[in-house]
């Protein structure tokens, strides 16, 4: 949980800042929106050989670069002059911190018994969770106080140190289990059933689809808060905060609920409530009005995460395990860096609530198509 918290500590401060980085390099929103998709898509597209790397050369190494090298591209975002220095340093934060979520999930899977790996992985998910709901505040409040550039490179210097301190950790704990693969043999393989590929596929679809759909319009909500109801940039940040705040216990509950009654009637459920926020922010008033509907779309997408995790551990070996994680981390992450400046783009020709509306109707369309393929299935 704690490595998890520091790794998405940095990944959490595009969003929040965007305001800030809008108006010192005079943007539109496509352009401030392009600023995370450009580390979406580098992040995106390493985990996929990280996952690789990861079932070949053990977990122990890429854990350590997704959280130490953050740290350092971090540092080159604060020191960034221009706008596209700062794109080339998020590229170069995705690259580094790719290899984080293919290694994390399966150490921490290969730890528990089938029966409770859902829970685990929600656990796991705290520490994520925690980090977007402490980084935006924080990271608005220096921000407000000297500059976005300030907010990065004070929160990026620790973590390059714990980064240090918990690879020390890991090799230790390496040496002792006398393995060079951080807990390799995950529980249950020589139980687990025979995959079923295509609804391995549309599960995935599913998940990952409406991860990017959700993920790209709670970008698009601080720069919302402020063009559409003249709310300040700090208060952009405190709507994300409420979105991330859910995490704390949506996501052991997610898991939870999935171990007892199955990852599919409970994924169908969570992306049905999804497409419904979406479209319900079009219509909310600003103030309690939009942080209930932050607070409903941080809850289904946070008890998705583990659900989600968990189905893959149960559809793969240990021999590619890390690469379907990678795959799937890989193509979520992309699918949100497609859509958040396609919604930008929708937000500045047409309206905000043009980019809701098209967003909902997406959610709950393929919901329904990936529905129809899963029907009849429990895990």
């Amino acid at each position: 949980m704690l490595a998890h918290f520091v790794h998405h500590v940095i990944t959490a401060l595009p969003v929040p800042l965007s305001p800030f980085i809008r108006d010192e390099f005079s943007l539109s929103n496509a352009r401030t929106l392009l600023i995370q998709s450009v580390f979406s898509w580098s992040y995106a597209v390493a985990q996929i050989p990280a996952g690789w790397l990861a079932d070949r050369i053990g977990t122990r190494i890429l854990l350590i670069v997704g959280i130490s090298g953050l740290a350092v591209a971090g540092i080159l975002i604060g020191i960034s002059q221009t706008y596209v220095m700062l794109l080339a340093f998020m590229v170069l934060m995705g690259i580094l911190g790719g290899g984080y979520h293919p290694s994390a999930a399966p150490m921490v899977s290969a730890a528990v018994s089938p029966a409770d790996r859902g829970r685990a992985l929600g656990f796991h998910e705290i520490g994520a969770s925690a980090s977007f709901l402490v980084a935006p505040m924080v990271a608005a409040g220096i921000a407000t106080a000297w500059n976005w550039r300030v907010s990065y490179i004070s929160i990026s210097i620790p973590i390059l140190v714990f980064g240090i301190v918990i690879a020390g950790y890991l090799n230790r704990g390496t040496k002792a289990s006398g393995t060079g693969t951080d807990l390799s043999g995950a529980y249950g393989d020589a139980a687990r059933p025979k995959s079923n590929y295509l609804r391995l596929v549309m599960f995935l679809l599913l998940s990952i689809f409406t991860g990017g759909v959700v993920g790209s319009i709670t970008a698009l909500v601080p720069l919302y808060v402020v063009d559409a109801f003249q709310s300040s940039e700090f208060a952009g940040s405190v709507y994300f905060t409420v979105f991330a705040s859910t995490g704390l216990w949506a996501s052991p509950l997610g898991g939870y609920i999935s171990d007892r009654l199955g990852r599919v009637p409970l994924i169908i459920t969570l992306c049905v409530m999804s497409g419904a926020g979406v479209f319900l922010m079009r219509i909310a008033p600003s103030g309690v009005g939009i942080g209930a509907v932050m607070l409903l779309l941080g809850i289904t997408t946070f008890m998705r995460m583990p659900v989600s995790e968990a189905y893959i551990i149960g559809e793969t070996t240990e021999r590619n395990r890390s690469f379907v994680y990678g795959f799937y981390y890989s193509t979520m992450t992309g699918t949100g860096a497609v859509f958040a400046p396609i919604m930008g783009y929708i937000s500045e020709r047409y309206t905000y609530a043009s980019a809701f509306t098209w967003a909902s109707i997406a959610i709950i369309a393929m919901t329904l198509f990936c529905a129809f393929f899963l029907r009849g299935s429990r895990n």
